[in-house]
């Protein structure tokens, strides 16, 4: 928007010299007060979008480094699960071979019976071992 002082050109047409004007392009003219309230809010809106711009570069920067983590984490999730499906398939097999018998592994079903106080003078005799049947015709 180009506005020229109307101080060169108004006094051609008759304005006082003591009351500067401002000829605007569509030939209305505007007094120096209106001039300097219309330069200031631009200038105001300037610094305003200067600081936008500025704030908006640290958010760029910020979405920047969330993105980048964002990728990381997704990355990482994509081992995580690999790795728990892995260990979920091992686990797998480990159950299979166990109930096949093929993995020379033997877990007791039962835990050995807790001897009752009668049979705990029977632990001194010789040959008396967990899981042994016991001896019959002895008190």
């Amino acid at each position: 928007m180009d506005v020229e002082p109307a101080g060169k050109r108004g006094e051609a047409q008759g304005s006082p010299p003591e009351e500067p004007a401002c000829e605007l392009p569509d030939g209305q003219k505007l007094d120096h007060s209106m001039f300097l309230e219309l330069q200031a809010a631009f200038e105001e809106e300037l610094k305003s979008r200067e600081m936008l711009c500025q704030e908006l570069g640290v958010v760029k920067v910020a979405n920047q480094t969330l993105a980048s983590q964002l990728k990381d984490a997704e990355s990482r999730n994509v081992e995580l699960e690999t790795q728990i499906k892995r260990l979920k398939e091992q686990i797998e097999g480990m159950k299979a071979a166990s109930e096949e018998g093929k993995s020379g592994l033997s877990f007791p079903v039962d835990p050995p019976p807790i001897p009752c106080p009668e049979q705990l003078c029977l632990t001194n005799s010789p040959g008396w071992t967990w899981g042994a049947p016991k001896r019959t015709g002895s008190p």
